[in-house]
């Protein structure tokens, strides 16, 4: 069994990985640290506010945060795509904080002592990962073990995500 987790997660991917999980959680403290005006403020949060349900629930979480990474999957655009969107949530933390009188980058540090916030985290750097390793793959002819891959996270993330918004739902 460790011979086959080896085998699709090597140690060059597993670095990869640390250092993209790393950089988001790092792009999400910068949005969230990122000078608002009152004008910024109000709009960022109207526009989340219109994003979240009225009846959010296990499920809406979960399809959302699962939709995100499967979209982080593309190959290259996934990694762009997910810089915007951690950025875009730092900025919503940044908001949040300063309609309360509260350090966003505060808050956003809060909320990383979540275990929510590091089970999407951990999924979301797996996919943005894995989307840059697809053309490494794609280009040396490896289909298997990206096909292999790609599959893996895709489960992986289901079972994170699942359990993520399960948690998630007890803070809301």
């Amino acid at each position: 069994m460790r011979n086959k987790i080896e085998y699709i997660f090597p140690k060059y991917w597993i670095n990869s990985f640390i250092f993209v999980l790393i950089f988001t959680v790092l792009i999400g403290a910068i949005g969230s640290a990122f000078p608002l005006n009152v004008e910024q403020v109000s709009e960022i949060l109207k526009e989340a506010e219109e994003l979240i349900p009225d009846d959010i629930n296990v499920e809406k979480i979960f399809l959302n945060n699962y939709r995100i990474s499967l979209i982080m999957l593309t190959p290259v655009l996934g990694f762009v795509f997910g810089l915007l969107v951690i950025f875009q949530t730092g900025m919503v933390f940044g908001a949040a904080g300063a309609s309360v009188g509260f350090s966003g980058i505060l808050l956003y540090g809060l909320t990383a002592l979540t275990p929510f916030f590091w089970l999407e985290f951990i999924a979301y750097a797996a996919s943005m990962t894995e989307s840059i390793y697809i053309i490494r793959g794609l280009i040396e002819r490896k289909f298997k073990i990206e096909l292999t891959r790609v599959l893996a996270i895709i489960i992986i993330n289901f079972v994170l995500l699942g359990l993520g918004a399960l948690i998630e739902m007890l803070f809301i």
